[in-house]
């Protein structure tokens, strides 16, 4: 989604409701790997947690997206939804360029890792919610997020970091060492969630 797709208008021309999408992500499989299901017994809910409740497992997020993530944000407000707080479920958006799926972020917390809880997908709906919340003076700015926790099978695929080490960048960086704190495996993706089943979300670095 480009800036230029959200200067049109988004409709939101339907609605996956609660219930259907909770079953959806239980058959979110591992990328390349459809037969394993780490979501299958897991708790999972829809609830809102501080911003300082989560951790980021991202050191930076592009600044184009992010705006495009606002002006999204100002074509759903007028239709009843705020992609911020979003609890009806999964919406798909229709405009005259493109269509696009969308959900909560997804937060997960691994319960052999402690209480920690690590936003797996929403980075830029996240620096968009602390950027309004500098904007508004708002000291504990809060986020609606699909929540998984107890039963999740594999561990997440990237390790958290602090959210003072997240940069606002033009592109993203060429070194994709800088990009996330990937665990050590072979294939940086055998533990990606492979949520393009569901809404349009593609692993990093599969373009190049």
């Amino acid at each position: 989604m480009s800036n230029k797709d959200t200067a049109n208008a988004f409709e939101v021309v339907e609605v996956t409701p609660w219930n259907e999408l909770e079953g959806m992500l239980r058959e979110i499989p591992l990328y390349g790997q459809p037969d394993t299901r780490p979501y299958a017994d897991a708790d999972i809910s829809i609830e809102r947690f501080r911003l300082s409740e989560l951790v980021p497992t991202t050191r930076y997020v592009v600044r184009q997206l992010v705006e495009v993530q606002a002006n999204l944000r100002t074509a759903l407000l007028p239709q009843g939804y705020d992609q911020l707080d979003l609890r009806a479920g999964r919406l798909i958006l229709a405009s005259q360029n493109s269509t696009v799926r969308i959900m909560p972020p997804i937060v997960e917390r691994f319960k052999p890792e402690g209480l920690a809880k690590y936003i797996l997908d929403g980075s830029h709906r996240a620096q968009l919610t602390w950027q309004l919340a500098a904007e508004t003076g708002i000291e504990e700015p809060e986020l609606t997020v699909i929540y998984v926790r107890n039963g999740i099978t594999y561990p997440p695929y990237a390790l958290p970091n602090a959210w003072e080490e997240v940069q606002v960048v033009p592109e993203r960086p060429a070194d994709k060492s800088v990009w996330k704190n990937y665990r050590n495996f072979p294939n940086r993706y055998d533990l990606y969630r492979d949520y393009d089943g569901i809404i349009d979300s593609k692993p990093r670095g599969l373009d190049e």
